[in-house]
């Protein structure tokens, strides 16, 4: 399992960079904007199945995948409850979203701070827990 591991991330990493150099050689172009797009929503894709499906593959982490599984659920509901959806000012020329698309933005948003400050806590206190035992 962990050659095909190191197969696939070979593959997926040397297709990333073929598309990178073809995309800045024709950046101007509208079909390699959307090119780019999709290989960036493929990846995605693979990266939420891997991390959803691989940990029930392995006895020990089929609890902790799943309490993983409903914490991000909660973060992202509450992302979503605290989105307020509200319009904003934009140019005359840019059709107006809608309401449901003001409220996906607003918890993209939301969800990107509380994960960005999460992540600068768990990163600040290691470092402080490490600080502290040495």
């Amino acid at each position: 399992m962990a050659k095909f591991n190191k197969i696939l991330l070979y593959v997926l990493m040397g297709l990333s960079v073929v598309l990178g150099v073809v995309f800045y050689m024709n950046s101007s172009s509208d079909s390699m904007i959307s090119l780019m797009l999709n290989w960036a929503y493929i990846l995605f894709a693979l990266a939420l199945l891997f991390v959803i499906v691989l940990p029930f593959f392995h006895s020990t982490g089929k609890k902790g995948a799943l309490v993983k599984l409903a914490l991000a659920l909660v973060v992202c509901v509450i992302s979503y409850l605290l989105a307020s959806g509200d319009p904003v000012e934009l140019s005359k020329s840019v059709a107006e979203p809608s309401a449901t698309t003001l409220k996906w933005v607003d918890t993209g948003l939301i969800l990107c701070i509380i994960l960005a400050v999460v992540a600068f806590l768990s990163i600040f206190s290691r470092g402080l827990l490490n600080l502290f035992r040495k």
